[in-house]
């Protein structure tokens, strides 16, 4: 008997033993406490930890997802062509001079409307050519780039010009709120909109890639330049992550959205808001709610007539349909994410 105990003994002090005992102890301490703010944080973080999305399982969601936007016809103004995930080779954008689906760039009436806008900040923009955009096996995609006067005339003589955006759904995991923009009454698509945040790929010069060891790649720094100047939060670049490609086509936006970039509850509760519009947090609780009765006491004085953009409904949903991944992966809300699919996949329609 005394050998057996002995050789217990032994077996629960090995190093590994050990270590995955206390492990098993601290999950454990650590969702008793969940129902308290840190001890919530501390169990998101440990969930975190153990939860990483399954790609095979994560592809099938999405193409399952896919097949559900068609069947229903969700919407005729936008479209979701492609999930990169972290395996997959990130977007080169490639400039050129001109191209064959841009043409009308250079109608007189077009050039015409160019020289006569006068927006007070001019900024430079990059319109897609082609559709390469909308395929996941190829990496480069061509543009051409122009400023924001050209973006004023396309729209002001009949064009929807292909605006290369990047954007994200920002996240606080440990609270399962969503940092979402009410659009600014001011802006010319969709004022007072419910949005994402992020904006318009600003070109430098030559060919910029996604080059993991390059924290200044251009897709990534747009979207974190928007974060920032929408809602004052400086998010640390992260080196992969899942990226849902759409294009919305009422106003023409190529649109590369991270999904997820999880953020602190410090960070979400010290948010700014911009001119563009009003930085809210929404809970997935009170996203059910908006999306099943069209209320959202955040929005104030709008908030039971305030829209979605087409483009934010799609990527929502994809984003919880595969599971809520963060910049890194981690799924620890993958339940939760998918079961707020599930109760509002059928009803968001009607917040469009």
């Amino acid at each position: 008997m005394l050998d057996h105990l002995a050789a217990a003994k032994n077996f629960l002090t090995t190093p590994v033993i050990k270590d995955a005992l206390l492990w098993l102890l601290g999950v454990s301490l650590t969702y008793v406490v969940s129902r308290s703010p840190m001890g919530r944080r501390a169990w998101y973080w440990v969930k975190g930890r153990i939860s990483t999305l399954d790609t095979e399982a994560a592809a099938t969601e999405w193409n399952e997802f896919k097949l559900y936007v068609e069947a229903v016809k969700l919407t005729d103004d936008s479209s979701v062509y492609a999930l990169r995930d972290r395996g997959m080779p990130k977007p080169r954008l490639i400039p050129f001079e001109s191209a064959a689906d841009l043409q009308w760039m250079r109608d007189p009436d077009v050039v015409a409307a160019a020289d006569a806008a006068r927006p007070l900040v001019n900024k430079t923009h990059g319109f897609a050519s082609g559709d390469a955009f909308k395929r996941g096996d190829r990496s480069d995609i061509d543009y051409i780039s122009t400023t924001y006067a050209m973006v004023q005339a396309a729209r002001a003589t009949g064009h929807t010009p292909p605006i290369i955006s990047a954007n994200a759904l920002v996240f606080c995991a440990s609270t399962q709120r969503l940092l979402l923009m009410v659009r600014s009454e001011q802006v010319s698509t969709y004022p007072g909109a419910l949005h994402f945040l992020g904006g318009n790929f600003e070109p430098r010069s030559g060919t910029e890639s996604f080059d993991e060891a390059d924290q200044e790649s251009p897709l990534r720094r747009t979207a974190l330049r928007e974060i920032e100047e929408e809602s004052g939060i400086k998010i640390t670049p992260p080196k992969q992550g899942c990226v849902i490609v759409g294009e919305e086509h009422t106003t023409g936006f190529v649109q590369f959205t991270y999904a997820a970039l999880y953020i602190s509850e410090h960070e979400m509760n010290n948010r700014d808001s911009s001119l563009e519009g009003n930085v809210i947090s929404v809970s997935f609780s009170e996203l059910q709610d908006y999306v099943l009765s069209g209320r959202l006491p955040q929005a104030g004085n709008n908030q039971h007539n305030i829209k979605m953009t087409p483009s934010l409904a799609l990527t929502l949903l994809a984003w919880l349909k595969i599971g809520a991944p963060d910049q890194h992966g981690r799924t620890p809300v993958k339940r939760e994410a998918q079961a707020l699919y599930r109760k509002i996949h059928l009803n968001i329609k009607a917040r469009l």
